[in-house]
C-alpha cells in the first residue's frame, strides 16, 4: 500500500467517485465512534481502546455496537453489498467480525475468521461470510483454506455478497478462490432486531457468538453495492483517497 494515512479531523470527499453508495466508514484515528457518513453512529461495549490510531480488541467483550441501522438490514435482499476492512487479526482462535441475527430462521449478516462454515470448526485463516433472508435463505461463501489472515500482520479483507449472485472474498488486492455454500435466491430481508456489530456477531440478542474479535481494525466501511476490481485494487492501494480534511 502506498496512501498515506491522514492527519487531523477529516470527512468523505463526496466529488470521489468511490464514495458513491458509501453507507458507513469507520476510522478510529479519524472519528473515533463516529460514523464518517453519519448515518449509524455506534457506541463503544467492552474495553476496546484507541492504539496508534487502530482500535485495539482484546477478544474478551470488546465491540462497537451500531444500532439496528435502521432500515440497512432490508435492503440486504435487493442490492450488493460490500465490506473493506484494514485490519490485524491477534490470534487464531474462531473469531466475529462483524454481524446479527434476528431471532428465528430469519434476517442474518455476519463475517467470520478462523471458523469452516461447514462444520463449525477452528481453522485457521478460513473466512466466511452468510447473508439469510425471513425465509431461511441463505447465501453464504467462505474460503475453504488457510488465507494467511491470522499471521498478526496488518490485512485488506473485503467480501462482496450478492443476494442472488454468490459473492466474493478479497485479500490484499488478491481476490481468493471460494466456495458457495448456500446458493439460495435471497431477497426478502428485514430491518434488523438486534444490533449490529463490529467486533463481535449479536446472534439473536446475545453478543460475541462466534468468539469476541481479537487484534486491531484500521478502518471499517460498507457499501451498497458490488465494487469492481480496479476500485478494490485502487482502495488497497491508497485506503484513505475518499478522505479530505475537514
Amino acid at each position: 500500500m502506498t496512501g498515506r494515512k491522514p492527519t487531523g479531523p477529516v470527512v468523505i470527499d463526496p466529488s470521489n467517485g468511490l464514495s458513491r453508495d458509501l453507507v458507513l466508514y469507520y476510522g478510529q484515528q479519524f472519528g473515533g465512534v463516529n460514523d464518517l457518513t453519519g448515518n449509524y453512529p455506534s457506541t463503544l461495549a467492552g474495553d476496546a481502546r484507541p492504539v496508534a490510531g487502530d482500535w485495539a480488541f482484546d477478544g474478551a467483550g470488546d465491540y462497537l455496537n451500531l444500532g439496528s441501522m435502521g432500515d440497512f438490514g432490508s435492503r440486504l435482499g435487493s442490492r450488493s453489498t460490500t465490506i473493506i476492512s484494514k485490519l490485524k487479526v491477534g490470534t487464531t482462535s474462531i473469531m466475529a467480525l462483524c454481524g446479527t441475527g434476528n431471532p428465528g430462521n430469519n434476517t442474518v449478516f455476519q463475517v467470520a475468521l478462523n471458523r469452516d462454515y461447514i462444520t463449525g470448526a477452528n481453522t485457521e485463516g478460513q473466512i466466511y461470510a452468510r447473508i439469510r433472508d425471513e425465509f431461511d435463505r441463505k447465501r453464504t461463501v467462505e474460503t475453504q483454506f488457510n488465507t494467511g489472515i491470522s499471521d498478526g500482520n496488518y490485512h485488506t479483507l473485503v467480501i462482496i455478497m450478492h443476494p442472488n449472485a454468490g459473492g466474493q472474498i478479497w485479500l490484499d488486492g488478491v481476490e481468493l478462490l471460494v466456495s458457495q455454500d448456500d446458493v439460495d435466491n435471497v431477497d426478502n430481508t428485514a430491518t434488523f432486531v438486534e444490533t449490529f456489530d463490529i467486533g463481535s456477531l449479536n446472534w439473536k440478542g446475545s453478543h460475541g457468538t462466534d468468539g469476541y474479535f481479537n487484534g486491531s481494525i484500521s478502518t471499517f466501511a460498507i457499501w451498497e453495492r458490488g465494487l469492481l476490481s480496479r476500485e478494490i485494487k485502487s482502495l488497497y492501494a491508497n485506503p484513505y483517497q475518499m478522505l479530505v480534511p475537514a
